[in-house]
């Protein structure tokens, strides 16, 4: 098991700067393990007896699958203990009144909690339940105006500890940083008035003066005044990265979604029990239907094209990797239709690769690709695996919203952006849905096999592992 002897010194640098700013900013890129650093900097103030609790705000995804995994890897965050604010009322209602260390809860639950806060701690003189609150993705609170941001300023103050956690904190300028810092330090820096820090830091552009253009030294000035609480560590700086870096997004079906899935996937197993050998294409047949539900929807039957939505949680990891990116090229992969439309549906502005397109079509979208012209692509690794250059755009990532069978197709579509003597890191994202048949088709595409092989030893590690016979 980790202990605090693996972290690096730049963690132990972050965690320094965490502890002596009750009030602290981490921009800490991609890679550098800024919720390890925040667990040892609750666990540090628990056991000083500074925190009695902690509240973790994040995108719904995150709170699900990735603080309470991590903490878990680390000796001095393992016995820590870890409440959901998800779900119901009653759900909710039990997760927050029962004692715990840490409270996760996604940005969009802030309006109830806000107002149970109020009639249940405050109004009656009772502590609210936390006096820490971490910020993950602190750039959710850019835009004051919001039904989150207003309900967050109700009870920030009584959490004197406050955190913000971000790789991206002005992907779409400076004016973003406001809101944020807003909420960690309550305006003590950027001020409290919204106009008046654009117009401190900015003039009218545009249409009747409805766009603000940065001033010369608005960067230099911004960061004077919130230098003391931020610190900001670029991942090239600290790591020597290989040129590709494989980053497993681990999304955590609900309970009603998980239901409907186990359902569906008995049919594969009781097939598997009979004591036959079933056919190569039989099993694709029965994991296909899977894996378009992992992906959110199925078909409603075979050659309709209609469909059913069943889920967006694939769709909310890739909106978070787009934002995060900052405006970098992202490719995305996807292996059904219904993934595509859906995915066009909610980016109309992306491009998109498809067969039979003019030769001249294709290289207008390359160009303009490895220019850093087009921040989405869409593609279907089949149409886009073999012969397109797109490795010259500067720090891509790919996107694998569904993972293929085919070993070939997957290491070939990877190979358009990932590929010896590319100039800059590339990312290599796979969304997967814990539990379920995305475990199979990855653990086949790292088995190296032929696809048959790959399909029939896959699938019956699976299944040994979701029986509990492994």
């Amino acid at each position: 098991m980790l202990t605090i002897q693996n972290f690096h010194n730049y963690q132990i640098k972050a965690l320094n700067h965490s502890l002596l700013n009750p009030q602290a900013m981490l921009w800490l890129d991609l890679g550098l393990g800024k919720t390890c650093v925040a667990l040892a900097a609750i666990k540090s103030r628990m056991f000083h007896k500074q925190v009695r609790g902690t509240l973790i705000l994040g995108p719904l995804r995150v709170v699900q699958a990735v603080w309470e995994q991590e903490a878990a890897k680390w000796k001095f965050s393992k016995d820590l203990t870890f409440h959901f604010i998800h779900g119901s009322e009653i759900e909710k209602t039990r997760a927050i009144a029962q004692r715990a260390d840490i409270y996760l809860m996604n940005y969009e639950g802030m309006d109830w909690l806000a107002h149970f806060l109020k009639v249940n701690y405050i109004d009656t003189g009772l502590e609210i339940p936390f006096n820490m609150i971490i910020a993950d993705e602190v750039s959710k609170l850019k835009n004051v105006s919001t039904n989150r941001h207003n309900a967050f300023r109700k009870f920030m103050l009584y959490a004197p500890y406050r955190m913000g956690l971000t790789g991206t904190p002005a992907s779409n300028g400076l004016k973003n940083l406001f809101g944020q810092y807003l909420a960690i330090d309550a305006g003590v820096r950027l001020g409290l008035s919204e106009k008046h820090f654009t117009d401190t830091y900015f003039d009218k552009a545009g249409y009747k003066g409805y766009a603000l253009e940065e001033r010369f030294d608005t960067k230099e000035r911004i960061m004077m005044q919130v230098s003391d609480i931020t610190l900001q560590m670029d991942v090239a700086d600290y790591l020597p990265l290989p040129p590709v870096t494989y980053n497993d997004i681990n999304i955590e079906l609900t309970p009603r979604i998980r239901k409907k899935y186990e359902k569906m996937e008995t049919e594969l197993f009781l097939q598997l029990d009979n004591g036959e050998t079933m056919e190569v294409v039989n099993m694709a047949a029965l994991t296909i239907k899977l894996l378009q539900f992992t992906g959110g929807s199925t078909f409603v039957e075979v050659d309709n094209p209609n469909w059913e939505l069943i889920h967006n949680l694939k769709l909310d990891a890739l909106d978070e990797i787009i934002e995060s990116s900052a405006g970098k090229p992202v490719l995305c992969f996807y292996q059904f239709k219904h993934e595509k439309e859906r995915i066009l549906s909610k980016y109309p502005d992306a491009e998109f690769f498809k067969s039979g397109m003019a030769a001249s079509t294709i290289s207008d979208i390359i160009e303009r690709w490895n220019n850093n012209q087009i921040p989405l692509l869409i593609a279907h690794c089949q149409s886009a695996g073999h012969g397109l250059n797109l490795q010259y755009a500067n720090g891509s990532q790919i996107v694998w919203y569904g993972l293929p069978w085919s070993l070939e197709n997957y290491t070939q579509a990877c190979g358009r952006i990932a590929r010896q003597g590319v100039g800059h890191h590339v990312i290599i994202n796979r969304l997967l849905c814990i539990d379920t048949i995305d475990d199979a088709v990855a653990l086949a595409l790292h088995n190296k096999a032929n696809t048959e092989k790959a399909i029939r030893t896959a699938v019956g590690d699976y299944r040994k592992h979701k029986l509990g016979l492994d």
